[in-house]
């Protein structure tokens, strides 16, 4: 494949990562707004119970992009790693971040 023809894939490619990226932290986020309430022990085992349906949700995704080839799956990875930082760095003075303290023993 020539590098005329390997461009346009990987951007392609790296637009749906960022797009990935953007729905798995706003999963993540509704995930992380229902257990807010909970204990911590029992929010953890609750996160954890909902990680494979988040999982599932980009599965399909990933599966395209593996069967695309090499410069589809780069492109992916580029465009999650993006994704991810355009939304710690849009949020990152925007949410409150609660930190719970709780006694042991």
């Amino acid at each position: 494949m020539n590098s005329i023809a390997v461009a346009p894939l990987v951007l392609l490619w790296t637009l749906i990562g960022v797009a990935l990226a953007g729905v798995h932290l706003w999963m993540l986020r509704c995930a992380l707004q229902r257990v807010e309430p909970l204990e911590p022990s029992r929010a953890g085992v609750r996160l954890a119970a909902s990680m494979p349906l988040r999982l599932l949700a980009v599965a399909p995704i990933l599966a395209l992009a593996a069967r695309a080839g090499l410069w589809a799956c780069l492109g992916l990875v580029a465009g999650s790693l993006a994704g991810r930082w355009l939304g710690v760095w849009y949020l990152r003075g925007r949410l409150p971040l609660p930190i719970r303290c709780h006694k042991q023993g």
